[in-house]
């Protein structure tokens, strides 16, 4: 996760069916949603902005504008990959895979990382 950070992408390990929510103006979670009656994924308070390919079992982040200036071309873009629209700012991911009493199997939604603009 380090290393990748140094480079200007945000990484975690997470599970399988992982989404992007956005829970405040600039706030979200990478989480695991509750499945509703209806089979539907479901984060309280939270609004579904991003599916993630977890074919790798992680999300990657990076800044859109970083991104093209370092050689990215946006015509090239895969069918999983999603440019989402957040305020300019300087965003601090925190991931709690490894924290004490971290449960990636429960039932309830499952919250791999808060982000937030600090800055």
């Amino acid at each position: 996760m380090k290393a990748m950070a140094a480079i200007g992408c945000a990484f975690g390990p997470v599970l399988h069916g992982v989404n992007l929510y956005r829970t405040g103006p600039d706030s979200y979670v990478v989480a695991n949603p509750t499945l509703d009656e209806y089979g539907d994924p479901v984060v309280p308070g939270a609004t579904h902005v991003a599916s993630i390919c977890t074919d790798l079992w992680a999300y990657s982040i990076a800044d859109f504008e970083h991104w093209k200036s370092r050689g990215g071309d946006p015509s090239k873009l895969g069918w999983s990959d999603t440019v989402v629209d957040v305020t300019s700012g300087v965003y601090q991911f925190t991931n709690h895979q490894g924290e004490r009493g971290f449960e990636a199997d429960s039932a309830e939604t499952v919250i791999f990382a808060h982000v937030e603009r600090i800055a």
